[in-house]
């Protein structure tokens, strides 16, 4: 048995297949892989209707993806299986939530102007983000009034669970 690349485990549980394979007929198709937890080849069955997740296949790294491309050169050729085009998604387009910021990140925040912080602020409704932001500018000797604003959305945020008690 082959040990597994950590980097391919990870990929599984995130989902993010190198490529995805499916079939486009509507009868079954065997197809030759290699099993990535083994590393041995074995044939599968692709069945089911075009979108289920019976009909595709997921390829986990390029040793596998030129397996599979070999092994099944004829239903590539007869169209048979087709690869899936899986839109990349840019990292930087994706915006992570505040919650996710370094401390580096909610420096920078601080270092706005103050009408762009106010704006952080009342979008920010996590308790323990205005305490970061609160430390950090307390650290970085930031104006009474900045920290006056974060100390207010802190009450703020608060408020609502002292009530609930």
């Amino acid at each position: 048995m082959v040990a597994m690349d950590p980097r391919i485990y990870a990929d599984m549980q995130t989902e993010s297949p190198f490529r995805i394979y499916r079939k486009t007929i509507l009868g079954k198709i065997y197809v030759s892989v290699i099993n990535p937890f083994t590393g041995s080849p074995e044939g599968i069955v692709l069945e089911g209707k075009k979108d289920s997740e019976s009909s595709t296949y997921k390829i986990w790294s390029e040793m596998e993806d030129v397996y599979f491309k070999r092994a099944n050169r004829r239903h590539f050729e007869l169209g048979n299986v087709i690869e899936v085009v899986i839109p990349k998604v840019n990292v930087e387009e994706v915006e992570k939530p505040i919650e996710q910021y370094t401390d580096g990140e909610l420096i920078g925040i601080l270092n706005t102007k103050y009408a762009s912080l106010q704006k952080t602020l009342r979008e920010t409704n996590t308790e323990a983000v205005l305490l970061r932001l609160l430390q950090l500018a307390e650290e970085n000797n930031k104006t009474e009034k900045t920290v006056a604003s974060i100390k207010s959305r802190l009450s703020a945020v608060q408020l609502p669970v002292k009530q609930q008690e």
